[in-house]
Parts: C-alpha cells; sequence; structure tokens
C-alpha cells in the first residue's frame, strides 16, 4: 500500500494554478527528492501532503485514509515538516524546541508524559544534540537549528517526513550531515522520505527517486539516472548543463556551463 497517494490533484491561490493535475504515489520507506525550479510547486505540493492546503480537486491519502478524514491532530501524527525556516518569537531552549514534536499526543492542559520525555530524548539522542540540549534556540547556528529542528519532526514518531529545502542556506559540510541523517532515519527506522531540493547533485547522491515538477505538473519521475539528463536540464530549468557519471557513486553529475560558451567538456 501507498504511504502517501496525491491523487489527481490541483491546487490554485487567488492570482492562479500552481498544481496541475499532480498523480504520485510514494510506497512505505521510499525516499523521494523533489525537484523543478522556483515556482514549480514544489513547496505548494508539500503543504498539500501534509494538510496545511487543501487541494481544490483531487484527494490525499495517508496510508489509504484520506487526509480529509483527519484531524489536524491525526495528521501530525503521522506526518512530520520540516520547513524551509522555522522561527520561534519566544526564548526557547533546545529541549523545549524538540517537546514540541509531541504536541500531537498532548492532552489539553495535561504536562507531558514519560512516553513523551522518552520520544524526546530518543530525538536528541538519534540527532545527537545532547550538547546543545540547554542552549537557547535562537542563539544557535544554521546547521544546528536544523539538527534540532530534525529533533522535533523525530520526536513526533510520524511515518511520513517531508522536508522543504532543507539544506537551503547551510554550507557544504552541513549539508552533507543533514542528508546523512535523513538518510539513516530512513535506512534504520523506515521512514519514508519526500524532500524539495534545489541542489541536483546532493538529490541524486541521496535520493533513489526523483520527481521533477515544472509549471505545476509532475515532468519526471524515476531513478537519478533515468531522470537527470542533458536535455530535462534544458527543458525544465532553462539551463545549459553538462551531465555525466559520478566520479565514485554511481549517479549522474551535472555540471554548469558557461553561458557563452554552451559546449559540454569532451
Amino acid at each position: 500500500m501507498s504511504n502517501l497517494w496525491i491523487r489527481n490533484v490541483s491546487f490554485s491561490y487567488l492570482d492562479g494554478l500552481v498544481l496541475k493535475d499532480v498523480d504520485l504515489s510514494i510506497k512505505a520507506g521510499e525516499k523521494v527528492g523533489l525537484l523543478g525550479p522556483n515556482g514549480s510547486g514544489k513547496t505548494t505540493l508539500l503543504k498539500v501532503a501534509s494538510g496545511v492546503l487543501r487541494p481544490g480537486q483531487g484527494e490525499v491519502l495517508l496510508g489509504g485514509v484520506a487526509l480529509k478524514h483527519l484531524s489536524r491532530r491525526q495528521t501530525a501524527r503521522m506526518v512530520a515538516v520540516v520547513p524551509q525556516q522555522f522561527h520561534l518569537p519566544f526564548a526557547f531552549t533546545v529541549e523545549e524546541v524538540v517537546l514540541l514534536g509531541r504536541t500531537p499526543f498532548l492532552k489539553r492542559l495535561a504536562s507531558e508524559s514519560e512516553s513523551d520525555r522518552h520520544a524526546v530524548r530518543e530525538a536528541v539522542h538519534f540527532t545527537g544534540i545532547e550538547h546543545l540540549a540547554g542552549r537557547m534556540f535562537n542563539e544557535l547556528s544554521g546547521g544546528e537549528r536544523q539538527r534540532v529542528i530534525m529533533a522535533m519532526a523525530l520526536a513526533q514518531e510520524p511515518k511520513l517526513l517531508l522536508l522543504d529545502e532543507p539544506t537551503a542556506n547551510l554550507d557544504i559540510n552541513h549539508r552533507v550531515e543533514l542528508l546523512e541523517l535523513v538518510s539513516r532515519l530512513n535506512r534504520e527506522r523506515g521512514l519514508t522520505v519526500v524532500a524539495a531540493m534545489h541542489d541536483l547533485n546532493l538529490a541524486a547522491l541521496y535520493f533513489d527517486r526523483l520527481v521533477v515538477l515544472k509549471e505545476g505538473a509532475v515532468f519526471a519521475d524515476g531513478p537519478p539516472g533515468a531522470v537527470l539528463t542533458q536535455e530535462l536540464v534544458r527543458q525544465v530549468f532553462s539551463t545549459e548543463v553538462w551531465v555525466g557519471p559520478h566520479p565514485v557513486a554511481e549517479v549522474p553529475h551535472v555540471a554548469l556551463l558557461r553561458r557563452d560558451d554552451p559546449e559540454a567538456p569532451p
């Protein structure tokens, strides 16, 4: 059974159609990278998949159950989201931020239970942020914040993890660290992962399946070797590139070309 099925979904904002008849089935345990230029609908699709937005047409199913039949609390017990930006208006420690991940399980006006505290400890340990537990979240570096947000998502004990450009604004080291962590979650816990990515090479390295959006519709869907071609990048991103084999991994590697010299190297 598909863990996530986005079935013939269309969605419009006031200024126009964003998603156009998207049909996408993702099995439990898959790790999917979502690609496309800015404005192609990646973030909107993640919001529809998480229940933040309701599609104007079609429906989203989680584990075979239509999202429209689930409450926000029920959905949050199944789906965790790591957004592009996460701001806290008040001063919270790292441990308090991770505990926010248990909100869908807390009874109104009740304090956290031992199972909640255990889930937080497990998330903190898995993401390796024990040394940050007493620090103030707003004082952390970008890479540290992303690990804390991942821990908060993990504390939800979800079946599906949605990430919206999780490596944006991170340096190379922290990008790799974060994606290695996502891979561990997928491999060791069987967590289904869908991540919107802007770095084509990182997507090819870390995701077994790539879905490419263009103008709100699915343009390509498959393994990196079948999806990331020179012609596809030209058509979708309007950019001339050279695509060849990665020097170590068995995935394609995309190299940018100068616009005044569009010929691929020999």
